[in-house]
């Protein structure tokens, strides 16, 4: 991974974004049973990889997964400026109802799903 700190956009590409796009995306990332390195690399991924100021929220939704890695997960969120919302389904829900579930819960003006 890239240093945060590295700038990931030339100015002119930035100016443009400004006024193309100046909707706010939450991120939903759906998993049941998922290895929690891979979770927390993608959840790094997004944070470092999308400009702030485009990112209302990341909802993590656990679909009734046998491993629970929640708190993990919360003290992650805890260090992040980008708020991360976190749901376990008390069972296997399947992928479309917990991506419904996500989205209701969302207050971005664009939803990304990733699974």
């Amino acid at each position: 991974l890239l240093p945060p700190s590295l700038p990931l956009h030339h100015e002119q590409c930035l100016q443009y974004l400004d006024k193309a796009y100046s909707n706010r995306v939450s991120v939903l990332v759906v998993y049941h049973n998922e290895v929690p390195t891979l979770l927390m690399r993608t959840l790094t991924t997004i944070l470092h990889r999308t400009l702030p100021r485009y990112l209302a929220e990341i909802i993590v939704i656990d679909d009734g997964s046998e491993l629970d890695f929640s708190e993990e997960i919360l003290e992650y969120s805890k260090s992040q400026r980008i708020p991360i919302k976190f749901v376990k389904n008390d069972y296997n829900m399947g992928i479309a109802r917990s991506r419904l579930k996500g989205m209701e819960m969302a207050i971005g003006d664009t939803i990304t799903i990733l699974d």
